[in-house]
């Protein structure tokens, strides 16, 4: 969780530095420290789905061995060339929903009758892995339109109204004397 932050941080800090450079040390508005937090809140969040879709893809062998456990406390045999009955891959189905739901959902009862636990297992492996691709694919693009997108409303709100001074009227010269031009004479 903290490099998940860290990395939202970062990513922040990079993004208001470019945009620094880019408006040429100007001060920023406001505005720009209110998407500078939003960035770092957003940023971070996505930092750490992604470092948590990474840890998945790295976890799974500990998951398909877990699978194999569970699918082998169902069977009366132990070998992997067991092939598995329409009974048994129903009970394998209830204890992966049990022991690991996040699995459960790439099988059903039909897919595993008639398969030995050796092709099951390895059916299994090759659905997890690309699972978790996708997943780690889907948070590392998220993060980068997400930082792309914070770039781009930063970059836009940076001089929105400039300091607050930009923000009153000014003082001064014939503006301050509207209507008091004719010596208080009101002709309308």
């Amino acid at each position: 969780m903290i490099g998940g932050i860290l990395i939202g941080i970062g990513i922040t800090a990079l993004i208001f530095l470019a945009i620094w450079v880019l408006r040429k040390g100007n001060k920023p508005s406001i505005f720009t420290y209110v998407v500078v937090l939003a960035a770092v809140v957003v940023l971070s969040l996505e930092s750490i789905l992604m470092l948590k879709a990474i840890d998945a893809k790295s976890n799974t062998d500990k998951t398909v061995a877990l699978v194999q456990q569970t699918i082998m406390n169902y069977l009366p045999e132990q070998g992997q060339n067991y092939v598995i009955t329409n009974e048994q891959a129903t009970a394998i189905c209830l204890g992966l929903n049990i022991a690991v739901p996040s699995i459960a959902s790439y099988f059903e009862a039909e897919d595993m009758a008639g398969k030995s636990i050796l092709q099951i297992t390895d059916s299994l492996r090759l659905s997890v892995e690309q699972a978790s691709a996708r997943l780690v694919r889907k948070a590392v693009w998220v993060l980068v339109i997400t930082a792309l997108v914070m770039a781009l409303l930063m970059y836009a709100v940076y001089n929105i109204g400039g300091s607050f001074g930009g923000f009153g009227i000014k003082s001064g010269g014939k503006a301050s004397t509207i209507g008091l031009s004719d010596g208080g004479n009101d002709n309308f």
